[in-house]
């Protein structure tokens, strides 16, 4: 992938977190189905990346205004919180695949809070009311 192509790949997923839903897997399955079908896992996977990079540029914004509150830990956890049910939203979309996708990389990655982001994600759809999506995070665990 050049340059350009990864530009795009970074654009993409900004569109898709901020048109993306926290609550309301099919309008955020709708609005990725071109980006899923033309980048494919890699869609996903640096999807972890653009969230911690939006969390980091927070804290940043935050500490640069001098804010040090409880307002701010608000503002920051509520967006993170956000971010993160908006990326287990697409692995949804992805399905069975997404999960292989991650469960594979994730042996590969470096940056820990991606790594952390996404195996709660993955955890946290183990209990996910969708029988084959739960089973393949539940197996995967297991590899």
């Amino acid at each position: 992938m050049n340059e350009q192509e990864s530009r795009q790949l970074i654009d993409a997923l900004h569109r898709y977190f901020d048109d993306a839903r926290p609550d309301d897997d099919a309008h955020n399955a709708a609005i990725t189905r071109a980006d899923r079908e033309r980048y494919g896992g890699q869609f996903l996977l640096l999807a972890p990346a653009v969230i911690v990079e939006a969390l980091r540029n927070l804290v940043l914004q935050q500490t640069l205004a001098f804010r040090d509150d409880a307002a701010a830990d608000r503002e920051l956890e509520i967006m993170g919180f956000q971010l993160l049910w908006c990326y287990r939203s697409l692995i949804k979309a992805y399905g069975g695949g997404g999960v292989f996708t991650l469960t594979t990389a994730l042996p590969l990655l470096s940056d820990e809070d991606v790594v952390a982001l996404i195996a709660y994600a993955l955890a946290s759809l183990a209990a996910e009311s969708d029988p084959m999506l739960g089973w393949c995070c539940r197996e995967r665990r297991r590899c």
